[in-house]
């Protein structure tokens, strides 16, 4: 999903230009700012179905009470999104496009973010059954098919917004269809029933997921306010450049959760059962190699930013390189934490976590948005000190969440932090070595010559970053992966691999 992303960016701003492309990922962040009143309801929900599933008892109340209470929730956010849909050519620069299909392409593409949320309600039994592979395969057939309406739609002269609007509503009902009939065929006894429905058990839910709201907002008040505040501040085209950046950091994440989300049902499994040492385990364990697995890739997208970027839109970005660099900076922090996202929500625990993402969220849109209106400096400039803001808060909120997590799962702050400062040395030595090669071999800004670079490098790092974890901690790796992927891991380390 993550390589479809980086060869659809360049698609759009070939066709429609910067500043036009730059309205679709303001879209998006609108959509998430209308949608964290039901996205964090899905959260909330996915625990207790998740665990009643888990403990082997019937879980169609769960499901139930979660699915329509969801679908309540939308139907409320409806007159919502019709406003905001609305107002939206009129607080953003739209840079030269119709007012009507501005709005026109927010009323379907937040449409589509509620046929997406409904659908995630029935995430949990994949959570349970730990199969989260089905959902992997499910997002990639809706990614394919949105991006394939969106090429057909383009190719019938439909080269405007509206185009992408429709191909997001359509792969996004696609998508809600498809994950249903996904988990029914994964927990047979499931049955949707709005006799079902429990309100007291709903209010449960609501309460944690009253936290969570608070906690999605958070969430948006990292790099997309800054998108906004970027787009208000400095104008339509620095914000494009910026969206540019933005897309490439959640590529990036993308690619972090495919991997990180895989130990969601571990998580869910240890708590259900009381097995705190092992959840203990997993957690640190997950930390060293997620940290490991992304700091030669992003210390390589560092170095080599000039010529990633050329590859990937084209020589007239490569002005956006320090932009891309302070951006990673903290990365390998933010995607190893990612890890631990669900332990909040499993030990009910979300108030303070959301409490931190909020504190440093704020403080980002403060200190950017003051950067931005009153520093001397030019506006890409500008571009540059507001994603060096951006940047710290993140990894601030990050270094923090993780500490407090090692602290209510006993862990301990700096066990858990201990695993992060091996997947920095390690970037810190891929990057220093990179940065050596980069002096002396001129790698031309093409994606042949960068892709193959990448994986002969890789290649050799790959061996250190395993020398680097001892045996128990590769067993526990492989516990997570599905059956063919799990063989493949203990064939290439030539061990059994078992979980301890």
């Amino acid at each position: 999903m993550a390589l479809i992303g980086v060869f659809l960016v360049p698609f759009y701003i070939d066709n429609l230009g910067l500043a036009t492309y730059g309205i679709i990922p303001l879209a998006t962040t609108m959509t998430s700012y209308v949608m964290i009143i039901a996205d964090s309801l899905e959260s909330a929900c996915s625990r207790y179905s998740t665990l009643a599933i888990s403990r082997s008892s019937d879980a169609s109340k769960e499901l139930s009470t979660g699915f329509f209470g969801i679908l309540r929730t939308c139907v409320v956010l409806v007159p919502p999104i019709i406003l905001v849909s609305w107002a939206s050519p009129y607080i953003f620069g739209v840079a030269g496009n119709s007012y009507g299909e501005v709005q026109i392409m927010f009323l379907l593409i937040m449409a589509a973010s509620l046929l997406v949320v409904i659908g995630s309600a029935f995430s949990s039994v994949f959570n349970a059954n730990n199969t989260l592979y089905q959902i992997y395969m499910a997002r990639l057939a809706y990614t394919v098919l949105q991006v394939g309406l969106i090429f057909t739609l383009f190719a019938a002269g439909e080269k405007d917004l509206i185009a992408v609007g429709l191909a997001y509503l359509a792969s996004s009902a696609f998508l809600l269809v498809l994950l249903y009939v996904l988990a029914k065929h994964d927990y047979p006894p499931m049955r949707i029933r709005y006799r079902y429905y429990d309100r007291s058990l709903f209010r449960s839910m609501g309460t944690l997921g009253a936290w969570s709201i608070i906690y999605k907002i958070g969430n948006m008040l990292y790099i997309q306010a800054s998108l906004v505040i970027i787009n208000i501040y400095i104008g339509a085209e620095a914000e494009g450049g910026f969206a540019i950046v933005s897309s490439l950091i959640s590529m990036i994440h993308t690619a972090c959760y495919s991997v990180t989300t895989s130990f969601e049902p571990l998580v869910y499994h240890y708590y259900a059962e009381k097995d705190g040492e092992g959840l203990r385990h997993l957690l640190v364990t997950g930390i060293k190699f997620v940290s490991l697995l992304f700091a030669m890739p992003v210390a390589f997208v560092m170095v080599f930013a000039p010529q990633v970027i050329e590859a990937w839109v084209g020589a007239d970005y490569v002005y956006l390189a320090d932009v891309v660099r302070i951006a990673l900076a903290g990365d390998v922090a933010y995607c190893a934490a990612t890890v631990l996202q669900s332990v909040p929500t499993v030990y009910l625990k979300v108030n303070t976590v959301s409490i931190m993402t909020v504190v440093f969220g704020i403080a980002n849109v403060a200190v950017s948005a003051a950067v931005c209106m009153l520093s001397p400096s030019d506006s890409f400039e500008r571009v540059e000190e507001a994603t060096a803001v951006w940047m710290v808060c993140t990894l601030a909120y990050t270094l923090c969440t993780t500490a407090y997590v090692g602290r209510i799962t006993g862990t301990g702050v700096w066990e858990i932090m201990r695993p992060l400062a091996v997947g920095y040395a390690f970037f810190a030595a891929s990057g220093a070595l990179m940065y050596l090669l980069s002096g002396a071999v001129d790698i031309p800004g093409a994606w042949i010559p960068v892709i193959g670079l990448f994986l002969a490098l890789f290649a050799v790092y790959v061996p250190a970053m395993f020398a680097a974890l001892d045996s128990y901690e590769r067993g526990k790796i492989s516990s997570f992966l599905p059956g063919s992927l799990k063989r493949l891991f203990r064939r290439f380390l030539g061990e059994p691999g078992e979980e301890s």
